[in-house]
């Protein structure tokens, strides 16, 4: 919005300014490019957001996560995975990633350490593995590899609005699926 607003107030200032070149008032000009970029402000936001939206959602991967840059994913997936395939949404991700069982456990713990505090629910009362979700069917464990080996289930602490995250981890594959959600 703020990217909109700045363009049209440009072109508004533009307008004014060369207004005496097509042999037009400053003052009419001014009225007339405030009108349009009134008119035009709606859609100029949503062009400019399907725009944004393209690169800032969807699926990408990654080596590690030091290479991912951004900041809706930094701070919910630990610094240590590898091999990462993340699909970003506006209200979270999902992401399937390689990461050894002790280094996530000790990112867990820093996590329930740092902020749970603020957990609308303490670490002891939630009851791992009970999560409903809603991951795409190629992110959702288990993959078709005819595997019986048990998961483990990790969770954050949980925001008063619901922000938080889960992973299942796959102990025979080093292999994590995480599902955050942030509102």
């Amino acid at each position: 919005m703020r990217l909109t607003f700045v363009v049209l107030v440009a072109l508004v200032c533009l307008a004014t300014m060369f207004a005496p070149r097509w042999n037009r008032k400053r003052k009419s000009m001014f009225s007339l490019a405030v009108a349009v970029a009134c008119v035009a402000f709606i859609p100029s936001c949503v062009l400019i957001q399907v725009a944004i939206d393209k690169v800032r959602f969807g699926e990408f991967e990654y080596s590690s996560a030091a290479d991912i840059h951004d900041r809706r994913v930094d701070g919910w997936m630990p610094r240590q995975a590898s091999n990462i395939r993340l699909f970003k949404h506006a209200g979270g991700f999902q992401a399937k990633y390689q990461i050894e069982q002790a280094e996530l456990e000790a990112f867990i713990d820093r996590e329930w350490k740092e902020w749970g505090r603020y957990s609308v629910v303490s670490r002891s009362d939630i009851e791992q593995g009970r999560f409903v979700s809603t991951m795409r069917e190629d992110f959702r464990y288990p993959p078709e590899t005819g595997s019986d080996t048990p998961l483990k289930t990790y969770s954050s602490p949980v925001a008063a609005d619901g922000a938080g995250f889960t992973i299942w981890y796959d102990p025979e594959t080093a292999t994590a699926y995480q599902e955050a959600g942030y509102w």
